[in-house]
């Protein structure tokens, strides 16, 4: 009898920013790196001979904490690697929705469909499951954790026993293998992770109910929205100080068409469905020459408190890393609680204080390069 313990990688970039990371190489968030401490603390209580995972950081990274509990090394196979999304790597589900949404239904459904330039599930199980047997073949009679990812580990786990619902993060399974012939004896076991649950606070993978909100963006026209943007500017100056006192209006029209030259994305409106909800610019003038820089996040007071924030410092990460940065930076006023604790939740860390117009801002940085 041979044990495979089947590990979802902990919380990453892409399920709290909501974008297609299918091969895209991204981060753990702060909330996964504390889902690592929940997962290793389980693994204490059941032994295992060997581990492997996909080679995509948040695989390899999550697998680690098994590893080190038991002083095992870590296999790493490219073949364990999520679906590769092709044209849709990177882009948020809001996006793809919003100007692919047949494509996006059909990718949900078909087994055969290919998305262009990148994989269909077919594909995707054969090196998938080819990976899988020559784990068990290797380690006959063991027990031994393989990390993966979402879609691979569902559609591998619905093979064997029929349709299983999602994997929540840093979830685990296990498949037990007796004369060649594999049964499920538990799926997507989380009881451990408590309220560090990626799954707590998302409602997209129910089957009914209310879904969260899948945002967008659309990058600023000049001429011809320089209006828009201004009001928007204005409205994330006066949410901050609670005054239109020393708002630049032409400066900020002037900031946004430098910005603009400079790359299109770095001026957008935020976009849920066919509505604009909120506002989003990146600076020309960070403080660091190895960082992105946000220049101003503003969402409309309708659509606070539900976590969409997060979505709009994907996308500057997104920009950010496109570029070859390795960091993005942001300034914000300290009486500005409610933002600060956004940013410290997403990993932005104070670096430094400068004196602003109404008072001391922080200086805060977010670390966005993969090792």
């Amino acid at each position: 009898m041979t044990e495979l313990y089947l590990i979802r990688h902990a919380e990453a970039e892409g399920n709290v920013y909501r974008r297609a990371h299918g091969q895209y190489d991204s981060l753990l968030t702060p909330n996964g790196r504390a889902q690592l401490e929940k997962l290793g603390e389980w693994f204490r209580q059941h032994p295992v001979d060997a581990v492997y995972a996909s080679d995509l950081y948040r695989a390899r990274t999550t697998a680690g904490a098994v590893a080190g509990v038991y002083g095992l090394p870590v296999y790493t196979d490219r073949r364990l690697r999520e679906v590769h999304l092709g044209d849709w790597e990177d882009r948020p589900w809001g996006d793809i929705a919003q100007r692919e949404g047949d494509a996006l239904a059909r990718f949900n459904r078909d087994m055969d469909f290919t998305i262009s330039g990148g994989e269909n599930y077919e594909q995707v199980f054969g090196r998938f499951t080819q990976a899988i047997r020559e784990i068990i073949a290797a380690h006959p009679g063991g027990r031994v954790v393989v990390v993966a990812h979402g879609c691979v580990l569902k559609y591998y786990l619905d093979s064997i026993a029929g349709q299983h619902p999602h994997l929540d993060n840093a979830s685990t399974s296990l498949v037990r293998i007796v004369d060649g012939a594999s049964k499920v004896i538990f799926a997507g076991e989380n009881e451990y992770l408590g309220e560090l649950s990626t799954f707590l606070g998302q409602t997209w993978w129910r089957a009914t109910g209310n879904k969260d909100a899948e945002l967008w963006f659309r990058p600023l026209t000049l001429p011809g929205q320089e209006d828009e943007a201004a009001r928007y500017g204005a409205a994330c100056w006066r949410d901050i100080y609670g005054t239109d006192e020393k708002f630049d209006d032409a400066l900020f029209r002037s900031s946004c068409r430098d910005a603009v030259a400079e790359n299109p994305r770095f001026v957008q409106f935020v976009m849920e469905g066919d509505h604009p909800i909120g506002f989003f610019k990146m600076g020309v003038d960070g403080f660091s020459e190895h960082c992105g820089h946000i220049g101003a996040i503003f969402l409309d007071k309708a659509r606070r408190g539900h976590g969409l924030g997060m979505q709009l410092v994907g996308e500057a990460v997104s920009i950010s890393r496109a570029q070859g940065k390795r960091g993005v930076s942001l300034r914000v006023w300290e009486k500005n609680r409610s933002a600060i604790g956004l940013y410290q939740k997403t990993g932005f860390t104070e670096t430094g204080r400068e004196t602003g117009l109404f008072g001391p801002l922080l200086q805060m940085t977010l670390n966005i390069e993969v090792p």
